[in-house]
């Protein structure tokens, strides 16, 4: 069990230190998933980071397709209504809640 966690962060980190910073962020939905179904911790950090890539960074236009067969508690599955700000911010966890909500007013400025 311990070598499937340790496996699972290096790829969601691998995925958002890389993937995200390149611009693409492929398998980022499918390693959260797995983190969360697997009950793991996610570093906060990690997830902040994700959110931030996703409300002010450019990238592939593939994570923005949301599935709407996803719950809102699983966030990752819905980055389209995110960047969009059309996600409820109350179905964020508070730390993501709070980077979501600041960011309309950076956008504003």
């Amino acid at each position: 069990m311990a070598d499937h966690r340790i496996d699972t962060i290096t790829a969601l980190r691998e995925v958002v230190v890389y993937g995200l910073f390149d611009g693409g962020g492929f398998g980022l939905r499918e390693v959260r998933e797995d983190m969360e179904k697997s009950g793991l911790s996610v570093p906060l950090a990690m997830d902040e980071e994700i959110l931030e890539s996703v409300l002010f960074d450019d990238l592939a236009e593939l994570l923005f397709v949301d599935d709407d067969t996803q719950p809102f508690s699983h966030w990752w599955w819905h980055l389209g209504k995110i960047r969009d700000k059309t996600f409820p911010a109350e179905q964020l966890p508070a730390h993501l809640r709070e980077v979501y909500l600041e960011s309309e007013k950076i956008r504003s400025m």
